[in-house]
């Protein structure tokens, strides 16, 4: 029997698109963001007047006052095509549900929402000190527009990545057309984003892309963990959606002789936090008996 078709092992979370309770994370994220692009297209008598003003705009990079718009702008996508959202949504349905798997529905939505927030930021500074582009641009019938920048792509960049790293070698559609192992696809993305925002004639956004994939490779080699950024948070929130499985342990501990269960218990936890931080992969042998000798005690105390 693999590690995952343990009951201590079993993920709770659903791994389908739900729309009733309990739903993940990915699906509520989907959720959203269709309905504000439907929103506006439906029910707004000036179009897309919700996402432009969700938006993150070149000129509040200086207008602390505006600084929301860092994250409301994940939210927001492109009034020109459904491609923009469509394909933003599709990659975070495709990919996230793994790596929400790994991490919790918690630290997955933590994660997602600080890739948005440093996606639109490096966007932000990349355009005004490296391009030194405008505030405002001529429209089509000579009105002043801002320069704004929208979509769930820097977030959703990252999201893939970190699945490239915990699957590298599972099959993928790059582009949603050509099979290859998850690594090479992952590598000519970054590549790809790096070449064209060194070309500079596109108005796609590849700083946030960059700033997606810098974070996510940040995070996974360097073990983060955004819950212990949380005060009254650290170890408790640290766990990922396996200690879910896990029943509760009683308030008085049994103790044997040698405090064995003691030691039993905190080579649980540390196991447990490895496990969360690493992926299953990382396990030794050893390192599994440890946590099947816990789920078996804890049966035992709780049958």
């Amino acid at each position: 029997m693999g590690l995952a078709e343990r009951d201590y092992c079993r993920d709770p979370s659903p791994t389908g698109f739900r729309m009733r309770s309990p739903r993940s994370i990915v699906t509520t994220l989907i959720i959203i963001n269709v309905a504000i692009f439907l929103f506006d297209y439906l029910f707004t008598s000036n179009k897309f007047w919700l996402s432009d003003l969700l938006a993150m705009k070149l000129d509040s990079l200086t207008q602390p006052w505006n600084w929301w718009q860092l994250l409301t702008s994940g939210f927001a996508h492109s009034p020109d095509t459904i491609y923009h959202v469509g394909g933003n949504m599709l990659v975070l349905f495709f990919f996230g549900r793994d790596i929400e798997n790994i991490y919790g529905r918690k630290e997955f939505l933590r994660l997602y929402l600080t890739m948005i927030v440093l996606a639109s930021l490096s966007w932000a500074l990349f355009a005004k000190f490296i391009q030194g582009a405008p505030t405002e641009v001529s429209g089509p019938f000579g009105e002043m527009l801002p320069v704004m920048c929208y979509g769930a792509s820097g977030a959703v960049s990252g999201i893939f990545i970190l699945f490239v790293l915990h699957y590298p070698r599972r099959q993928v559609l790059l582009f949603f057309v050509i099979p290859a192992p998850a690594w090479v696809a992952g590598a000519l993305i970054i590549l790809w984003d790096m070449f064209s925002l060194q070309r500079g004639t596109s108005n796609i956004a590849h700083s946030a892309h960059l700033a997606g994939f810098a974070f996510a490779l940040a995070y996974y080699f360097g073990k983060w963990n955004l819950s212990r950024l949380i005060p009254g948070q650290g170890r408790a929130a640290s766990l990922n959606s396996v200690w879910k499985g896990l029943k509760r342990r009683p308030k008085l501990r049994v103790h044997a002789p040698g405090n064995q269960y003691l030691q039993l218990d905190d080579d649980a936890d540390r196991v447990l936090d490895k496990l969360h931080s690493q992926g299953e992969e990382s396990l030794s042998p050893s390192e599994r008996r440890i946590l099947e000798e816990y789920s078996r005690r804890m049966r035992q105390k709780h049958s």
